[in-house]
């Protein structure tokens, strides 16, 4: 299933539904609205 999620609220939404490798899970975050907690999260690295 393809899921696109929006906004530093999805992470850990977008984080749970990665789990299932059946879910093919796009986060979209804006770079001026991002926390600096999730900053240094290595999953954000991944495309």
């Amino acid at each position: 299933m393809r899921i696109a999620l929006y906004g530093p609220y999805m992470f850990e939404l977008a984080a749970g539904l990665r789990e299932n490798p059946e879910n093919d899970v796009r986060l979209f975050l804006d770079e001026a609205t991002m926390p600096r907690s999730l900053l240094s999260e290595s999953a954000l690295e991944d495309p």
